[in-house]
């Protein structure tokens, strides 16, 4: 079964609609919380394997991806430190 894509809070500058993402979590990690409040902004709207990608080749920056369907992702400098909950 197929995920409808959710509406955030992020809203498509072209469009002015709620931005559509296959996202359920994003979190970027940074010594000054105005860097992830900006960076999570300017990633949200992308696929899970681009913010990887993206945040991989940016210092002192990690981040952390949840899609809809449960798969989690994060920055090879967060691998081995982030790990999910066993239930």
């Amino acid at each position: 079964m197929k995920k409808k894509a959710v509406n955030t809070i992020i809203f498509n500058s072209k469009t002015g609609y709620p931005m559509e993402s296959n996202i359920a979590s994003l979190t970027v990690v940074a010594d000054r919380s105005l860097d992830c409040d900006i960076y999570t902004t300017e990633l949200f709207g992308l696929d899970a394997v681009s913010i990887i990608r993206k945040m991989n080749n940016m210092n002192d920056l990690g981040a952390v991806v949840i899609t809809l369907d449960g798969k989690l992702a994060c920055t090879e400098n967060l691998m081995g430190r982030i790990q999910p909950l066993s239930m």
